[in-house]
């Protein structure tokens, strides 16, 4: 029986110092907004990807935007427009066929959650002006996992010093892939007129090194119009 009451003592500890209450009000009121904005999602989405060698000249530049729409309690994917700078492309390409794919619907907590762990922290850590408007400044590190590994990030959150509703999330990624030397994405929010978190924008930026060259690839998503599934 004390082996028993030792061990779950000892578990009890592990989760008290594993998760902790975020006690930031400000963080607390953006949580509460992304909380408030689950089950959006938007009527339109544009995916655009451009590819560039290093001195800058594009190889690669794609377009894709697909509509969507609610029918029986799903949100559904259809194509609107596809082009790269060879032409036309239609639902048999590739890349077209990956983003009819994706789930556009807002269901999860992302950054915005409610307790510090070893996978997330975050600390505020000066005020910051941006076009003239002051915002309290957040330091994340954060570990997620994919297929049993393990990814690292860690970046910056800005806050209206006032209301919580998020600016810019800007976080740099450690691939910890061979070919891929850097990957930055920086996620842009917004109030919609109902008064629901939104994002608007969504930028990625990747340094891939192979042996005789560097490819940069830059991938924008952005949304808009957005909906409440019923």
């Amino acid at each position: 029986m004390k082996k028993i009451m030792l061990t779950c003592l000892i578990l009890l500890t592990s989760l008290l110092v594993l998760s902790e209450e975020i006690q930031d009000e400000l963080w607390l009121k953006a949580v509460k907004l992304n909380e408030k904005s689950k089950n959006l999602y938007p009527s339109q989405t544009t995916y655009q990807s451009l590819t560039k060698n290093k001195k800058g000249e594009v190889d690669m530049a794609e377009t894709i935007i697909i509509s969507h729409h609610e029918s029986e309690g799903k949100v559904i994917n259809t194509l609107k427009d596809a082009s790269n700078n060879q032409g036309k492309l239609d639902e048999e390409n590739e890349s077209v066929k990956r983003y009819l794919s994706m789930d556009v619907l807002s269901d999860d907590e992302g950054i915005f959650i409610s307790e510090l762990s070893d996978d997330f922290q975050v600390t505020r850590i000066n005020n910051e002006f941006i076009d003239d408007k002051e915002y309290a400044k957040y330091k994340i590190d954060m570990i997620s996992r994919e297929n049993d590994e393990k990814i690292e990030s860690e970046g910056f959150v800005w806050l209206d010093k006032e209301t919580g509703v998020p600016l810019k999330m800007s976080l740099d990624v450690d691939p910890n892939k061979m070919v891929v030397k850097e990957l930055r994405v920086d996620t842009y929010f917004s109030l919609n007129p109902q008064g629901y978190l939104v994002t608007d924008k969504l930028e990625t930026n990747i340094v891939i090194s192979l042996v005789f060259k560097k490819i940069y690839v830059t991938q924008i998503v952005t949304r808009e119009d957005y909906k409440i599934l019923n």
